[in-house]
């Protein structure tokens, strides 16, 4: 449902779309009287299946709006139902319909004015009024608010005297009706939130130029997005070392309205369970936590006269004989064609040095790395990663220091395509096809000044077939070379049958290099008759086993 409704009257549009609301106001005098008149413009569509539902829509428009002098109202249903624009004796001025072909969509502009009744009491003696919000949703859930409101006055009469009151007071006394949070405020319905906003006074800032007689006033405004009641926001600090227990220390300042009692603050300050806070940080950083519930120190300050908050806690857990601190950071790099993930870590213990090397290796030797790097990478995509991430190491690095005992280790996974060997890191297949040529022979031919004669021979080259294989396989493997060769020539072979059953198959040559870093390829080259496509050849020869 729209959070705004528009009525005329008893219309309210029902189903069909909400128009846009414009408006523009002038300044009128005549005599002493001063006040304004309002030109309003609706521009909206009406929408149906056909031409018939789209009449009828629009003579229930025109209905609607037949008759002068009725009440204009705007409502914001949310959060709560109320009015916040309101004008009687309204005069409607033109209800247009620009061309259409009655379709499924109508345009159409309605035009009507009104003069305020409350008005002309009000402003009486000022031109040029303004008055403006703005906001602004900070990436710290704090918004700032801005309210602007200002006047130029001109000299009026005063009721009963000869005397004329100031231009500039009657600036003064229309923009000081309406300073204050709770004026005309208007919640914004792009920002979410959708209860009290809690409006907190940063600073006010005056304009005067006398002269003119203009008078301005700017104030600024905070709310807590999080939260109502003022504004809350602390942080954390872990102090941890093998040789001690871990500390974890929680600051922060409750800023309350200054028109609030500081039994509001205070409230807002009490919902919290601060132990709560600081066990849940520590789970989540160190993935462990034994602090005591009762913290070590705890000040608490309050401002009175600024109705503000400061607050501090320091908690540390319990000492143990077997405790283990794990520390993990992850890196996740996407580029064009591939994602990597990177886990690097460090894993300490203050248990006694007799037993602490056996703590720490069984603690790295439960860690499940690869399954912390494949949720990082799920969470980063928001569960829909571009491809799945394989559990082989492409990088790794692992160190023990001699005194502490501590591990530093790290390791790199990608979600590039492996082969179904667990002994091959990569495998990297290029097929070249070359097609048979026509033979042809040039001849010069005699007092013709340089022509040549070209002859068909009626032969052509057989078409060629080259496969290559480069390989790079894991250290430390069991297989042997002959076992790896034996599987590049098994797959070469596979991969000569997936083309197409050629003609008079011919190896022409075979080649088979090692290097290093353990690497291995394999080319091969096929001879074949092509009188036709290479994937359509009708008959087979048999292929020349491969020897090395």
């Amino acid at each position: 449902m729209t959070p705004t409704k528009i009525i005329y009257n008893n219309f309210d549009f029902g189903n069909q779309p909400t128009p846009f609301l414009s408006s523009q106001e002038n300044f009128i005098k005549y005599g002493e009287n001063f006040g304004s008149e309002e030109f309003y413009t609706l521009n909206g569509q009406l929408t149906g299946n056909n031409f018939n539902e789209l009449r009828l829509e629009q003579l229930k428009l025109l209905s609607g709006f037949s008759q002068d002098f009725g009440t204009f109202i705007v409502k914001d249903l949310q959060p709560n139902e109320k009015e916040v624009l309101v004008r009687s004796g309204i005069k409607v001025e033109s209800i247009n319909f620009p061309q259409n072909k009655y379709t499924k969509v109508l345009d159409y502009n309605i035009n009507f004015s009104a003069y305020p009744t409350d008005y002309f009491n009000e402003n009486y003696g000022i031109i040029n009024p303004s008055e403006v919000w703005s906001f602004d949703e900070g990436d710290d859930g704090i918004m700032s608010v801005s309210h602007s409101i200002s006047a130029q006055g001109i000299e009026t009469p005063q009721l009963g005297s000869y005397e004329k009151s100031s231009s500039f007071q009657n600036a003064v006394n229309y923009v000081k009706q309406r300073t204050g949070s709770t004026q005309n405020f208007i919640p914004p319905h792009f920002i979410c939130k959708s209860s009290d906003y809690s409006l907190n006074l940063e600073s006010v800032q005056e304009t005067i130029d006398r002269i003119e007689g203009i008078y301005s006033v700017t104030e600024n405004y905070s709310s807590d997005l999080y939260g109502n009641s003022g504004i809350l926001r602390y942080s954390a600090n872990i102090n941890s070392s093998v040789e001690s227990s871990t500390e974890i220390s929680i600051e922060g300042r409750v800023e309350g309205n200054r028109n609030d009692p500081i039994s509001i603050t205070r409230d807002r300050f009490l919902s919290y369970d601060w132990f709560s806070v600081a066990n849940d940080f520590l789970n989540k950083q160190l993935g462990s936590s034994s602090i005591n519930i009762e913290p070590l120190e705890k000040n608490i300050t309050e401002d009175l006269f600024n109705n503000n908050i400061n607050f501090s806690y320091r908690f540390s857990d319990k000492e143990s004989a077997e405790k283990v601190k794990t520390n993990l950071t992850t890196t996740i790099s996407s580029g064009t064609s591939t994602v990597s993930v990177s886990v690097n870590g460090s894993i300490t213990s203050s248990a006694d040095k007799s037993i602490r090397s056996g703590i720490i290796q069984n603690a790295f030797d439960d860690l499940k790395i690869f399954d912390i790097a494949n949720g990082e990478l799920n969470s980063f995509f928001e569960g829909n990663p571009p491809k799945p991430l394989n559990n082989r190491v492409i990088e790794e690095s692992f160190s023990r220091q001699s005194s502490s005992f501590q591990i530093d280790f790290s390791q790199t996974f990608d979600d590039k395509d492996r082969p179904e060997e667990d002994f091959f890191k990569e495998l990297q297949t290029s097929l070249t096809f070359t097609p048979s040529r026509i033979k042809l022979s040039s001849s010069p031919l005699p007092d013709k000044g340089g022509l040549y004669d070209t002859i068909d021979l009626e032969t052509k080259t057989r078409a060629s077939l080259n496969i290559s294989l480069n390989a790079v396989y894991e250290t430390g493997i069991s297989n042997s070379m002959d076992d790896l060769i034996a599987v590049l020539k098994d797959k070469s072979n596979k991969i000569l049958t997936q083309y197409g059953r050629l003609q008079s198959l011919n190896l022409e040559s075979l080649s088979l290099n090692t290097g290093s870093p353990e690497s291995i390829s394999l080319d091969s080259v096929y001879t074949f008759e092509s009188p036709n496509n290479l994937f359509l050849a009708p008959s087979y020869s048999t292929i020349n086993e491969l020897k090395v």
